[in-house]
């Protein structure tokens, strides 16, 4: 009896670590776990048979590390024209947790701002008027990145910002406005 309760722990302890063998994220978490690295995205592709589906999974996980969360934001950015990667990251820039919407907010524009500046401008928009001064920042600083021609808007959104806004927000605000007239 001590012999087959022996051999069926065994094997359930080896179903379980091969299960967690064959998740996807698995070799994606060990790449983002690493503090001052940027792995190439040829390191996330080698890592696994579909990275975007992995780091989606790390970062839509709740009771993922926050760290690991954030990176794997940041990192959808390589995958930027994988049809999946844009709705995910409008979703986050739209909802949840602060921190992965300031970080969704800086990746979509790096990342998409150059192929789609007007849905970009339109998704980090309602931003500019969110309670936390922490979104509101990060909206401002993702949008005077975006480089692209024809998206004058972001001067007259940050314009009217400007308007309202008092200290540390306002000097923001001037400093992205003068970014703007440099990249005219």
């Amino acid at each position: 009896m001590l012999r087959n309760t022996t051999i069926a722990i065994l094997t359930a302890g080896c179903l379980i670590s091969t299960a967690w063998a064959s998740e996807p994220a698995t070799g994606i978490r060990s790449l983002l776990a690493g503090i001052d690295t940027v792995p190439p995205k040829a390191k996330f592709i080698e890592s696994s048979d579909d990275p975007v589906k992995a780091l989606l999974s790390i970062v839509s996980d709740p009771s993922e590390r926050g760290y690991l969360r954030l990176r794997a934001v940041g990192f959808l950015g390589y995958f930027h024209r994988d049809k999946r990667v844009w709705p995910g990251m409008a979703d986050l820039v739209k909802k949840g947790h602060p921190d992965i919407r300031v970080m969704a907010a800086k990746t979509v524009a790096h990342a998409f701002g150059p192929l789609r500046p007007q849905q970009v401008i339109q998704l980090l928009k309602p931003m500019l008027s969110e309670k936390s001064l922490k979104l509101r920042q990060a909206a401002v600083f993702a949008l005077s990145g975006i480089k692209q021609k024809g998206a004058d808007v972001i001067a007259g959104l940050l314009q009217g910002e400007l308007k309202r806004a008092s200290g540390s927000y306002r000097h923001l605000l001037e400093k992205a406005l003068k970014r703007r007239r440099g990249i005219r």
